[in-house]
């Protein structure tokens, strides 16, 4: 959980370095929920990970889920702070974008994979 606290802290520092005072608004705040939601997830998938091992269903409920409520919850917050906000405009917004970020996480987890792969490949080597 401290983790947790500490990458949104370092998120904020970035937005408000990049946006000024413009990003402090309740659609922001709800960005808090957001990454929660992600990180709950990648909780669930551990806990599972550590009673069962790696299963692949598991890793695509959880990535795509995690995902799909971090999706909802961000987007429709920026998106219903607009005056003609709509949830059939919403629906459109969510099927236009859902699956782009569903590929850019999948590839931040596969970049993140292959790192601690070849970190832990490495330090094996090193001990041996």
């Amino acid at each position: 959980p401290i983790l947790f606290v500490i990458v949104l802290a370092q998120a904020f520092v970035i937005d408000y370095l990049a946006m000024g005072s413009y990003l402090f608004n309740y659609a922001y705040a709800a960005l808090i929920p957001a990454y929660l939601a992600l990180w709950l997830a990648g909780r669930w998938l551990r806990q599972h990970y550590e009673l069962q091992g790696f299963r692949i269903g598991q890793f695509v409920m959880a990535l795509t889920g995690g995902v799909a409520i971090c999706e909802l919850i961000s987007s429709g917050a920026f998106y219903f702070q607009k005056s003609n906000a709509s949830l059939l405009g919403f629906t459109e917004l969510f099927g236009t974008y859902f699956f782009g970020n569903l590929f850019f996480t999948l590839c931040y987890v596969a970049v993140a994979s292959l790192a601690f792969y070849l970190m832990t490949e490495t330090s094996k080597k090193k001990l041996a």
